[in-house]
Formats: structure tokens, C-alpha cells, sequence
């Protein structure tokens, strides 16, 4: 009378849940990435406008705005990876995966911004530590997989 047996249904991967997700979930990441930042340099004796200034992927920018760029490249980064995220574990039934993605995908970052993009800018974020770009983009990756619900 009775089945002991668990049924799980698979949700169809739909892109737009899964841009969204990423999205606020990129933005949650970007935020607390940039709150450890904030902190770090601020413990290293800057000000907070410089503190604020250093976070910014762009030369120049005034402390809100840099801060306000880096939020939005955190949400399309949350975009990208909740989409591919999505799509790779769409027959999945088990989501403690998430964490473990989204890790790699902050140190994936890490790498790309060190190998790639730090060496061909002169933003304030090559003034970054890297022990302290490290564990930021590792907190954003994690952040970034926790959130990721779909």
C-alpha cells in the first residue's frame, strides 16, 4: 500500500530561472567578496576610500563607483556560472554539488584575472595581496555555489 521508494522529479533546465539565479547569487558573492576586501585593506592601515578604490576592475573610479562596477561584474559572473551550472546538473538529483562548483569556479576566476587581465590593466586591484585576492574569489565561488537553488 505503501512505496518506501523516494521519487525525485528532475526540473527541466530553464534558462531564465537559472540566469536569475546566478545573478543573485553573483551579486550575494560580489557582496561579501567585497566586504572581505573592504576589511583587508582597511586592517593594512588604507582609508576607506582606498579601500573601496582597490576593488574597482577599472583605473581611476571614484570609491562607489568602483564598488558598484565590481558588484555588477559579480552578477554577470553569477549569470555565466548559473547557467552552465544549471545545465550540467539539470539530471542531477543530488545538489550538494554547488559548493564544490562554485569553489572551482572562484579559483577559475582567480586565475584568469592573475594570468589574463591583472597583467594587461592598471587597476588598483594588482595592489591586491594575492593571499587576499585568493581567498576572496574562493568566498565568491562558494557564496556564489551555496546560493545556486535550481
Amino acid at each position: 500500500m505503501f512505496n518506501n521508494r523516494k521519487e525525485t522529479l528532475v526540473k527541466p533546465f530553464e534558462i531564465g530561472d537559472s540566469a536569475i539565479d546566478g545573478l543573485f547569487g553573483g551579486m550575494l558573492a560580489g557582496f561579501v567578496m567585497e566586504i572581505y576586501l573592504t576589511m583587508s585593506g582597511l586592517l593594512s592601515d588604507l582609508q576607506l576610500s582606498d579601500a573601496l578604490t582597490r576593488i574597482s576592475p577599472i583605473q581611476g573610479p571614484r570609491p562607489v563607483s568602483g564598488v558598484l562596477l565590481h558588484f555588477a561584474v559579480s552578477g554577470i559572473y553569477g549569470i555565466l556560472f548559473g547557467l552552465v551550472f544549471s545545465w550540467v546538473m539539470q539530471r542531477q538529483t543530488r545538489r550538494h554539488w554547488g559548493w564544490i562548483a562554485g569553489t572551482a569556479y572562484g579559483a577559475l576566476l582567480l586565475l584568469m584575472a592573475v594570468v589574463f587581465i591583472l597583467p594587461n590593466n592598471d587597476s588598483a586591484i594588482g595592489e591586491i595581496p594575492l593571499i587576499h585576492l585568493t581567498v576572496a574569489h574562493l568566498l565568491y565561488g562558494l557564496i556564489l555555489g551555496l546560493s545556486i537553488k535550481r
